[in-house]
């Protein structure tokens, strides 16, 4: 036995024999009658179990219920959550039962007017200036969704 086995020992189970291991048991009674050390320890580890002794737990049974029911504290909002939050008004806000059918239905708008700017369907080379403005034109027309039965005629 050792003396840093001992304060092992004695760290980890205190200073009732009873509790030390029992392969233990034995080597460290004796080593604690035959060394000074170990006695100093031993006294020294003895005031701090007569002290942890005198400590007593509360019986709070409400506190779990106490940390269960408390708020639990704000989390910041990121900038994209804000923006979607605006754009999309709660569930429980009147004007949302209007506001979301009509962001729905503009949706497949705004992914047409996307394609249409970055693809060009149709139109086979860019190097006759006048057919390229012309065509153009022809679609801001169509897209304007004017009336031109009349002026057809």
């Amino acid at each position: 036995m050792t003396l840093e086995r001992f304060s092992q020992i004695l760290a980890s189970y205190g200073c009732d024999p009873a509790r030390w291991p029992a392969s233990e048991q034995q080597a460290a009674s004796a080593f604690l009658a035959s060394n000074s050390g170990a006695k100093d320890l031993w006294d020294e580890q003895a005031a701090l179990d007569k002290h942890l002794d005198t400590f007593q737990v509360v019986d709070d049974t409400n506190l779990i219920h106490r940390i269960l029911i408390q708020p639990l504290p704000a989390q910041p909002v990121s900038f994209v959550d804000r923006t979607i939050a605006w754009l999309l008004p709660s569930s429980d806000q009147l004007r949302s039962m209007f506001w979301r059918p009509t962001l729905a239905a503009c949706l497949p708008l705004l992914f047409g007017l996307y394609l249409g700017n970055h693809f060009s369907f149709g139109i086979e080379s860019y190097d006759n200036f006048e057919s390229t403005t012309s065509f153009w034109e022809q679609e801001l027309a169509l897209l304007s969704l004017d009336d031109y039965a009349e002026t057809t005629l």
